[in-house]
């Protein structure tokens, strides 16, 4: 009995069903659902941000506790948690009375508007730090350093003053981006005056500051 077509049958038949089993599993294969990624916003080397809130003057002063408090700094960090920056600061009261009363000797009687302004600015470079959570949507991050204060009161009509101090800054915060190049968040500052007064009409510069930050990097 002569098997040869049998056993070509059976050699065809084998390929056939392995050849179509191979092309099934590459068609379900390429058929699964990829898995999805979690997008993360990687932080960048650079990173700028502005400020603007409320400054409150904790050291003893009588007048102008409160005023406006607006800033901005400039980072670069070496890892994704440290680096250096350069920071800037001011915070800047006001007060304005109407109807002050003027006994000019030999004149009659005035009554004016008094104004004192008070512009207090900082410049210092600082240590930053920060933390991603994860996804990197949110970021925890504080900084110190310490640096220069220009001080200038301008009382109307009065005097205008000018003076020179330094000042410590210690700040934390936290940040949340809307999108990979822009976070919004809350922060706290403070400033403390380093020297002594050695003029008597200037009060003591230190102050706190809560303000909104607005922030911008991975350019």
């Amino acid at each position: 009995m002569n098997t040869k077509p049998y056993l070509t049958a059976i050699l065809f038949l084998g390929l056939c069903l392995f050849s179509y089993g191979q092309s099934s599993l590459k068609i379900s294969e390429a058929n699964k659902p990829s898995k999805s990624k979690t997008v993360k916003f990687l932080p960048s080397k650079f990173m700028i941000s502005a400020q603007i809130g409320y400054g409150y003057r904790i050291a003893p002063t009588p007048k102008m506790k409160h005023c406006l408090s607006f800033g901005a700094d400039f980072s670069y960090f070496f890892t994704n948690f440290i680096g250096v920056g350069i920071k800037y600061n001011a915070v800047v009261p006001h007060v304005g009375i109407n109807n002050i009363l003027y006994l000019p000797s030999g004149g009659d009687t005035k009554y004016y508007y008094f104004s004192e302004l008070t512009n207090i600015h900082y410049f210092a470079p600082l240590i930053a730090t920060q933390f991603f959570t994860i996804p990197r949507k949110q970021c925890l991050f504080a900084s110190a350093g310490a640096g220069y204060v220009l001080y200038n009161n301008q009382k109307k009509e009065i005097a205008n003053i000018t003076k020179h101090s330094a000042a410590f800054l210690a700040e934390a915060g936290y940040d949340f981006f809307v999108n990979k190049y822009f976070a919004m968040g809350l922060q706290t500052s403070l400033f403390v005056e380093l020297t002594k007064r050695r003029w008597s009409d200037v009060e003591n510069l230190t102050h706190i500051d809560i303000s909104f930050r607005f922030r911008s990097s991975n350019w």
